[in-house]
């Protein structure tokens, strides 16, 4: 099929189309990385501003463990940290495997010396997991346990505790996706035998999620408080297998995602934060139960964290002091400070240090996340690449806000887990047309090609843009600073520029005193008007051109010109020179000539980012 349009046309009929199109899916506020601008070099090791993480103490190597959470509502994470009490240093740590990017509890198995993690939750499809992982911290390694059986897939914000008098880790309630309900399933594992066993008390709590479970080891039973709709303390006896409702006075206003620790020389527990219901305003109230007369008490204090919720606690035993890390006004904004309690003297006090990353809201909120296929469907303008790969449809999309409401859309590989950051390939655009250019990103060529890299091993990066010069530059100074977050390797990145696109693209790429310079790693430019600015190529840049014989008026010497200036800077040039070729040949002329060119475009990116097969 070849279909004939000029430049001028094409550029016409998407200006005029636009006009006439619904409103494209509405994307959520992001919270600013700075506006865009790179931050200050951290100093320090530090996990940095998150929501949803698990935390537990490690008592025989001194150390508390932190593994994943979220930065926004979709952005899993999946490191491991350690926290040196003594030292008061956060280590990151390099497991070879790691459990999925996943929601789901974890506690500590004092006499196995095992962190114990189960996975509930797949952070990319949202689908129910249940996985069990142990993770050695002497020897750095995480590992998927074998187990008799599992409990109930899908037990989303369930809560687990270790009964050191049984050895057993108990773990309840939790959500359950499919069929919008609540669990309140009880379920014991024995990490000697890797075995699950569903228990059958005679009655039980509510289902719930997200609440507060301690284990009270002077009485040893299991204590839970927090839910969406039931205020009242439970306590779990597993050796005759009952629950029982504690009849505590003082009890704090109904609370959900809250935090508590017990602190055995005390015999209490301290909670703090989460959000009330149903209207979920975060709490930053700081309450004492104490356990032998079962009483509530709400502190006044001086000084405490900001009001949040889906933070992590443990208990510190050598100092006998309570850490706190991250959580949120929201879900989309996180902290990443770091606070102690004194249980004691009753009072918190910041031990984030300087250099570290800092308690202001964390760059994170997601709009969407959408397959490849579910993002083709509402295309408004559907001419698509005449190339496709294995699994273009089952390409994840995550879109966020860059910048002052300009939208920005991140193609992932299938099955991407985050572990490890994956070369980004930058698809600029140049339009200037404010009404068009931003939202090139929805239309069929660049979806298309997102689709492509990502279904390739890469990361695909599109962008809304009202000015293209700035909000290009925005752009990459977002990445760069942002990258680790985004699953994206700072130093395998790639500019991919067509048609009127490649001035903004060249000037940026050029720029050497930006904070992203020498992350560009190469650039493509098919069919391109170009210009020349006064700045230089980075180091270790290379460029692929791709001429069509039968271009628009004057852009086949342009991009000579482009050839010709980058030979001069001794940059490795790379030409393919399509003799037939139209302009926009890839989305407007399907021949076997086109699908060569599209394959050696995807080879050559592969081969510059060194993606592994």
């Amino acid at each position: 099929m070849k279909q004939n349009f000029s430049l001028s046309t094409i550029l016409l009929g998407l200006a005029l189309l636009l006009c006439a199109c619904q409103p494209i899916q509405p994307v959520a506020t992001l919270a600013e990385a700075r506006a865009g601008v790179a931050p200050s070099p951290t100093t320090i090791a530090w996990p940095g501003p998150r929501n949803y993480h698990q935390m537990a103490y490690d008592a025989e190597s001194q150390r508390i463990i932190l593994l994943g959470g979220q930065l926004g509502s979709m952005v899993p994470l999946t490191d491991t940290w350690a926290y040196d009490p003594a030292a008061g240093s956060w280590q990151a740590m390099t497991p070879p495997v790691a459990p999925p990017a996943s929601e789901g509890p974890m506690a500590y198995d004092d006499k196995a010396d095992r962190i114990i993690y189960v996975a509930t939750l797949d952070g990319m499809t949202f689908g129910p997991l249940s996985e069990t992982w142990a993770y050695d911290y002497n020897n750095d390694t995480w590992a998927q346990l074998t187990t008799n059986q599992t409990p109930s897939p899908g037990m989303v914000g369930g809560r687990m505790v270790y009964d050191s008098e049984s050895d057993r880790l108990i773990f309840f309630g939790g959500y359950d996706i499919p069929n919008n309900g609540y669990f309140n399933e009880t379920w014991v594992f024995d990490l000697a035998t890797n075995m699950w066993t569903q228990m059958t008390p005679a009655i039980a709590p509510p289902g719930t999620n997200f609440q507060s479970m301690v284990y009270d080891s002077a009485a040893d039973r299991v204590l839970m408080w927090g839910s969406v709709s039931d205020d009242r303390l439970w306590s779990y006896d597993y050796n005759n297998d009952t629950w029982a409702e504690v009849a505590e006075t003082g009890t704090p206003p109904l609370t959900d995602y809250t935090r508590m620790v017990y602190v055995p020389a005390l015999q209490q527990s301290i909670l703090f934060g989460g959000v009330d219901v149903p209207n979920e305003v975060p709490q930053g109230s700081t309450w004492v139960f104490d356990h032998p007369t079962q009483t509530w008490q709400q502190l006044t204090l001086a000084t405490a964290p900001e009001p949040r919720a889906w933070q992590s606690m443990v208990y510190e035993p050598i100092t006998q002091q309570i850490l706190l890390f991250g959580g949120g006004t929201d879900r989309d904004h996180a902290y990443g400070d770091l606070w102690r309690f004194d249980p004691v003297a009753q009072s918190w006090s910041e031990i984030t240090p300087a250099g570290a990353s800092t308690t202001a809201a964390a760059p994170a909120e997601v709009g969407y996340f959408l397959t490849g296929a579910d993002k083709r469907n509402g295309v408004e303008h559907p001419w698509f690449a005449f190339y496709e790969l294995p699994d273009m449809d089952q390409t994840h999309v995550a879109s966020l806000t860059y910048k002052d409401g300009l939208a920005l859309d991140l193609y992932y590989p299938p099955n991407f887990d985050f572990a490890e950051p994956l070369p980004a390939v930058v698809f600029i655009h140049g339009v200037d047309m404010p009404e068009l250019s931003r939202t090139l990103k929805n239309d069929g060529p660049y979806v298309s090609w997102g689709e492509l890299v990502a279904a390739d091993g890469m990361v695909g990066v599109l962008y809304d843009a009202e000015n293209p010069e700035a909000d290009t530059v925005d752009l990459l100074n977002y990445l760069h600073a942002n990258a680790a977050v985004l699953g994206i390797d700072p130093q395998r990145v790639c500019i991919w520029a067509s048609s009127s696109n490649p001035p903004p693209a060249l000037k940026a790429i050029t720029d050497a005193d930006a904070a992203y310079y020498n992350d560009i790693r190469c650039a493509v430019v098919l069919y391109g008007a170009t210009e020349r600015t006064d700045g230089k190529f980075p180091p270790n840049f290379d460029l692929l051109a791709v001429r069509v014989g039968k271009d628009e008026p004057g852009f086949y010497e342009m991009m000579t010109d482009l050839i010709d200036w980058a030979q001069e800077q001794a940059v490795d040039v790379t030409v393919i020179d399509y003799a037939e070729g139209e302009h926009a040949f890839d989305v407007f002329m399907d021949t076997p000539e086109t699908h060569t060119v599209i394959e050696q475009v995807l080879a050559y990116l592969k081969k510059q980012l060194a993606v592994v097969p």
